[in-house]
């Protein structure tokens, strides 16, 4: 397995799909897999995708995700920290529009499953970036890093691109049932009671401000108070009225 730390926040790994199977150490993260060569069988839960050389996957920390090879399988996989998705755009980092576009990525796509993509030539791009930073990380050097760096960011650039937000909205977007729950119960209460605070959806829900954050973040990729916002705009705005010709 070879592991390249960017900046703490965001991680390379270029392994076989038996060791990322095993690895515990990125199970918390988003991640974009490229599959560089092999055959098999990604299973979720109850869902399953086959998988060959060039697919791409997203791996949200939500879903437990194995890799069943039918052939020895090589996969490059760039890691991002939810906390940084989350915060992505509230702090300011050489990696902010990087996060920024990573949440946008997961927000607006199903997990595992990314799918094919609109434009051809940006799929080959992206796998042609994969093989090039999976070289590049043998060489652990400043100039080295700076490619990865630049790559990462023209990767989720060119994901973004391709990523039709209009086939899901919020109400469809695919959640655990536990954090489902709980944004249910935040909508319902705001539409009951809109000047509730975090501190009190917590002690409502019977847990604290800290695990109730991590557990939207984690299962959401946004902040509660990102998505209390949201709900609260929507609100807000006026029901808008379609005209039949």
């Amino acid at each position: 397995m070879k592991e390249f730390n960017i900046d703490n926040n965001l991680f390379l790994v270029g392994c076989e799909a038996q060791e990322l199977n095993a690895e515990d150490k990125y199970a918390g993260l988003f991640g974009i897999a490229v599959i560089l060569d092999g055959e098999g069988v990604l299973t979720s839960g109850e869902e399953m995708w086959h998988y060959g050389e060039q697919r791409i996957f997203l791996l949200s920390p939500e879903y437990n995700y194995f890799f069943n090879t039918l052939s020895k399988t090589r996969i490059l996989t760039v890691f991002f920290d939810p906390f940084r998705i989350a915060d992505a755009t509230e702090t300011s980092n050489g990696f902010n529009s990087v996060f920024r576009h990573v949440q946008q990525i997961f927000s607006t796509r199903s997990a595992p499953h990314y799918g094919e993509f609109q434009n051809e030539m940006d799929r080959v791009a992206v796998t042609q970036l994969a093989r090039l930073m999976d070289q590049e990380m043998s060489r652990q050097d400043a100039v080295s890093r700076e490619i990865l760096a630049d790559s990462i960011s023209l990767m989720v650039s060119l994901l973004v691109r391709n990523v039709n937000p209009s086939r899901q909205t919020d109400e469809g977007m695919r959640y655990s049932p536990e954090v489902t729950r709980v944004l249910a119960h935040i909508k319902r209460r705001l539409s009951e009671n809109d000047h509730l605070t975090i501190q009190e959806f917590a002690q409502e829900l019977n847990i604290s401000q800290y695990n109730l954050n991590k557990m939207i973040i984690k299962g959401t990729g946004e902040t509660l108070k990102a998505i209390i916002a949201n709900y609260r705009a929507n609100m807000s705005r006026p029901a808008q009225l379609h005209w039949q010709e």
